[in-house]
């Protein structure tokens, strides 16, 4: 992504498995409602959940492009 990320992006995802090292689930749309800059927070972004309304915290890595 040539742009950071910022607050209002609506981003496309897919769940990551930390001890596998493997993505999984399929992917889901969202909105990036917070940026985390805490260095002891695991998580980085809080997304609004488009299909499900609901939010949820993903890693960078997690987010696989920016829809708009």
């Amino acid at each position: 992504m040539a742009r950071k990320l910022s607050v209002g992006d609506k981003v496309l995802c897919r769940y990551f498995n930390q001890p596998t090292g493997k993505f999984y689930g399929d992917t889901f749309t969202g909105t990036i409602t917070n940026i985390h800059s805490s260095k002891f927070d695991s998580r980085d972004f809080t997304i609004k959940r488009d299909d499900m309304d609901y939010i949820v915290t993903v890693w960078r890595k997690e987010i696989k492009r920016r829809i708009s």
